[in-house]
């Protein structure tokens, strides 16, 4: 395969983008004044192919008059500096502690886009002006503005943002929002970086063992399944070097990430200290503290310095620092604990894996992870009643009912996700009553993650299994789900859902009693068969819990997959469902 070229700005280049840029900012910001748009001295002198890497220069730390003009506030903006929290991460300025960062970087961007060809290119980012007859004034300060936009292309990464030529006037004057404090639109930063400045190859420190000085050492994109090519630095092509790719897709990832801990998703802890440290490449200043990621589908914890989320939004997963000096975050313990195979998805309001229009169709509630309460997130929970489907579907060809088809192939596939290699492959699911003969083809790669609660997989493959087109295809009957355990209760106990819900290796079940009574409580399979019999005494009224660690009652660990709890006091039952996810 022959490849394509890149993009890769020269260190001397970066001199030069630094030294003007330096002459604009004293001449346009330290002098006082307004700056409308980079004079065309200047404007002329940025090159589109590096002027992306003034943002590391060493500009952000120098002071800076705010033109409080154009601000409109932002919700969210707790530091009031009219970044969001994903902003800051996405722009490696998180704790920085410098209210300029905006002004800085919403003019610098506008000087990238101004300094684009206009027209087409095939291999680097350019742009297309639409002007329109009409023009609209600034509801700042008046200034009359063509109501038209302007197209930013990146052909390498297809990748393309429309600006209004209001937001262009507002970046110029140091700001990411546009319109009124009343109505206002927010210029999409995370899209707008990857397009003009996805890295910086001068925090892309040297790494042992990075052969092709792609960022990653060679054992990481191993592990990950990145290199389909050995000594190849940018296996797409799209002119992002891999180690860089990983690290924009993982900060791109961190805003995401909970702040309180659920039982899907990976969730962090900041950990601030008394004490500041210097970026050596660029002198930006960060907090010495620490941010602790937590992962509860596999156990894992990483702690990484606040300075190493500034090196990963800048492409890179060394960092150094004043006080952590030359360190580097390992790319696979930080992949593999940020991630677990509940992917996020867009559409989803209550991110349990399920878009909304899908919580409808199934009877879910969009607005509610868990809309049954049984600890199981929606999606997770439809995951695995499908995949527990799919595997009792019978393998020869049915006349009345749906059957599926194995096609073994030659190799294996690693997920990116947990490490684990299978055979590649796909199945096939007919369903002879439906009006086609198009079986629904899932690969093994994508049935794995489905297997782990996740219609979305990502990795050697990327993409989604429809679950309402699956259904269709497994003669699933969407149904309501059942009601909350929070409504009255007419029983003589109180059961309630096993914690955690989904668990490894061991779970507790709680149940209150309001009377003296015998009590059984065993555990059952999805087809009714009794695993093991928990407890069997006469108890009084009052609170009880008892473990369960999955193992049977021939002394077996069960398999992964859903098991129902039933309790008997005196001649009531009540039973619930609880999921062993291994």
């Amino acid at each position: 395969m022959q490849k394509l070229p890149r993009y890769s700005p020269t260190f001397t280049l970066l001199q030069r983008g630094k030294k003007i840029a330096e002459e604009w900012y004293n001449a346009e910001i330290l002098s006082g004044r307004k700056a409308k748009r980079i004079p065309a001295l200047y404007r002329k002198r940025i090159y589109s192919a590096f002027a992306a890497l003034l943002l590391s220069t060493g500009l952000l730390s120098a002071g800076t008059k705010a033109d409080s003009t154009h601000f409109i506030p932002l919700p969210g903006d707790v530091n009031s500096n009219a970044l969001s929290y994903a902003e800051e991460i996405y722009l490696g300025v998180f704790e920085y502690g410098q209210n300029e960062n905006c002004q800085i970087y919403a003019k610098l961007f506008t000087s990238i886009i101004d300094s684009l060809p206009t027209d087409v290119k095939e291999y680097s980012v350019y742009r297309i002006d639409h002007y329109v007859r009409g023009v609209i004034p600034c509801p700042k300060c008046g200034e009359n503005i063509n109501m038209g936009y302007v197209e930013i292309i990146n052909p390498m990464r297809n990748l393309k943002l429309e600006l209004p030529y209001m937001a262009l006037h507002f970046m110029e004057n140091g700001y990411f929002s546009y319109g009124s404090d009343i109505n206002y639109q927010r210029v999409d930063i995370d899209t707008l970086k990857r397009i003009l400045y996805p890295y910086d190859p001068k925090h892309m420190l040297k790494v042992l063992g990075d052969s092709d000085g792609d960022g990653l050492t060679d054992a990481e994109e191993d592990s990950l399944w990145l290199d389909d090519w050995s000594m190849i630095p940018d296996a797409d092509a799209d002119s992002v070097p891999d180690g860089a790719q990983v690290a924009e897709e993982l900060i791109r990832l961190f805003p995401k990430l909970k702040l309180a801990p659920d039982s899907i998703h990976s969730h962090v802890k900041f950990h601030p200290v008394y004490g500041m440290e210097n970026c050596k490449i660029c002198g930006s200043t960060h907090n010495m503290g620490s941010i602790e990621i937590i992962n509860p589908e596999n156990k894992k914890t990483i702690h990484i310095p606040y300075i190493s989320l500034h090196a990963l939004a800048h492409g890179s997963f060394a960092y150094n620092g004043t006080e952590h000096e030359k360190e580097r975050t390992d790319a696979v313990d930080l992949y593999r604990t940020m991630k677990t195979h509940m992917l996020f998805i867009d559409n989803d309001s209550d991110e349990d894996g399920l878009k909304d229009n899908e919580e409808e169709y199934f009877g879910y509630d969009p607005g509610k992870a868990d809309t049954n309460s049984d600890g199981i997130y929606d999606g997770m929970e439809l995951a695995l009643v499908m995949t527990d489907s799919i595997k009792k579907l019978p393998t020869t060809p049915q006349e009345d009912q749906p059957y599926v088809e194995y096609l073994d192939m030659d190799g294996l596939q690693v997920c990116s996700v947990c490490g684990k290699d299978f055979p590649m492959g796909l199945m096939k699911i007919y369903n002879p009553l439906m009006n086609t003969i198009e079986p629904f083809e899932i690969s093994y790669y994508a049935f794995h993650f489905m297997g782990k609660g996740s219609f979305a997989y990502e990795g050697s493959e990327d993409g989604r299994i429809d679950p309402i087109k699956l259904s269709q295809y497994l003669n699933y009957v969407a149904t309501s789900v059942s009601a909350p355990a929070s409504e009255l209760n007419p029983f003589s106990f109180t059961l309630l859902q096993n914690s955690p819900n989904p668990f490894n290796p061991q779970t507790t079940i709680r149940y209150h009693l309001k009377k003296h009574t015998n009590v059984v409580l065993k555990v059952y399979d999805l087809q009714g068969r009794e695993v093991k019999t928990l407890l069997q005494s006469t108890q009084n009224a009052g609170e009880y819990s008892v473990n369960w660690n999955g193992i049977d009652k021939n002394n077996k660990q069960v398999s992964s997959g859903f098991y129902i709890y039933e309790l008997q006091a005196g001649s009531e039952r009540q039973s619930k469902k609880m999921l062993l996810l291994k």
